[in-house]
């Protein structure tokens, strides 16, 4: 994409931001351009999906407010859940993600928080410049800690804003979704989560079993960290940097204005 139509069309937008009334008006321009290439640069749908994710924000303040990386309710989540977008791209410039649990007592997990910590993640992502190129998204979730006695702790609302919310006003595209250590009784537990997909969306899913090495046909090794069997460095590693991040974006993602739609 040329340049120049990027300046126009950002221009564009900008301008047709400022005519909203309703609209917040201290966005981030690095996150509008996400919007623009997440649309194919058709202005209309960067607009659309904009106002779309402005709107979602507004109908669950509880995910997307008082976002405090330092607060007790994260710190504590930080402990027992590994949300780690790996450095390294794929060779189609598409961003691996991986979300684990490091203990599996279901009584130290709130479902709440960890969605209100993946939006705060992407979030900051969307206004990083290593991640405006990305073409894509593939997140890999792994099941090795999780039983069935976790699926009691899903908020249903929660469960919809965070689908709805990925697949119609998130500028990200998911390529892949990979499902890893998943034994026969999580597929089914599984189930409640397939109502909310679109089917272009569910056709994307591959499940890989324990001690399989299915996954390394999708992912190269070099992009994964030990812990899944890559050469990369460890999740822990990259989740003490993760939350750092977060902290030294904590006024961005405090500063509620940024995201309001005052209708």
């Amino acid at each position: 994409m040329d340049p120049n139509i990027i300046e126009s069309q950002l221009a564009d937008f900008i301008k047709w931001i400022d005519e909203q009334p309703e609209l917040p008006k201290n966005f981030d321009r690095i996150n509008l351009v996400r919007y623009l290439k997440a649309s194919e640069f058709n202005l209309d749908e960067a607009k659309r999906l904009f106002r779309k994710s402005l709107q979602w924000r507004k109908a669950y303040p509880n995910i997307f407010t008082q976002r405090d990386a330092y607060s007790k309710e994260m710190s504590d989540l930080i402990k027992v859940i590994q949300y780690v977008p790996m450095p390294t791209r794929t060779s189609e410039h598409n961003r691996v993600s991986i979300v684990r649990l490091t203990d599996p007592n279901p009584d130290l997990i709130d479902f709440n928080t960890v969605i209100k910590m993946f939006f705060m993640v992407a979030d900051i992502r969307l206004a990083s410049l290593d991640d405006i190129w990305s073409e894509g998204e593939i997140p890999i979730w792994d099941m090795s800690n999780i039983t069935i006695r976790h699926f009691p702790k899903l908020v249903l609302s929660t469960m919809r804003l965070f689908m709805k919310y990925t697949q119609e006003a998130h500028p990200v595209k998911v390529v892949q979704l990979h499902i890893i250590n998943c034994n026969a009784l999580l597929n089914k537990g599984l189930a409640v989560v397939k109502p909310f997909l679109k089917k272009d969306v569910a056709e994307r899913i591959h499940f890989h079993t324990p001690n399989s090495d299915t996954l390394y046909k999708y992912i190269p090794r070099h992009i994964l960290p030990k812990d899944l069997g890559g050469t990369d460095n460890t999740l822990e590693f990259y989740q003490k940097i993760i939350h750092e991040y977060l902290g030294s974006y904590r006024d961005y993602l405090m500063d509620d204005e940024r995201w309001r739609l005052n209708v």
